[in-house]
């Protein structure tokens, strides 16, 4: 299947395949894909899989933990990345599950629609994210309070 409203391909979680370095501001793209099913209509975000369906894997994500169960260091991150840029609950409201295919890690995170809306935190600011096709996009204020009462009108 093709990137959709319902999934998004990461290469890597933190890793730059282009500097091929450490590249902390990665993590950011996958929270914001997280808070963006959330606020659409759900979804599976792949991290270790190329735009172009390929399998990259996480070797090289792994490859920057110093422990021994480098799994479990990587959700150990991820989990602390989504409490400290989302909620220290919203860790708990997602599936997050490892799979090997050839003879490569990937990282399949499960988010549903969310019983209400989040935001990203990022410096001083609260943002909004929804989907939009394959597109993670941000909404103004102004289009944020309208798409808020329409997707969550039933909900109150």
């Amino acid at each position: 299947m093709d990137e959709s409203t319902q999934l998004e391909f990461k290469s890597t979680f933190q890793w730059d395949i282009e500097q091929n370095c450490k590249n902390k501001n990665l993590r950011n793209e996958v929270i914001k894909t997280i808070a963006a099913f959330n606020n659409t209509e759900g979804g599976y975000l792949l991290i270790g899989v190329k735009d172009d369906k390929k399998i990259f894997g996480l070797e090289r994500d792994y490859s920057l933990f110093k422990e021994k169960n480098k799994r479990d260091v990587f959700l150990q991150t991820l989990t602390h990345e989504i409490e400290n840029k989302i909620s220290d609950d919203f860790a708990t409201k997602i599936d997050v599950k490892f799979y090997n295919l050839e003879n490569k890690n990937i990282c399949r995170i499960k988010v549903t629609f969310g019983s209400e809306p989040i935001w990203v935190k990022e410096d001083k600011n609260e943002i909004f994210y929804i989907r939009l096709q394959n597109l993670t996009k941000a909404l103004s204020p102004r289009k944020c309070v309208i798409y808020i009462k329409n997707k969550w009108k039933d909900t109150s």
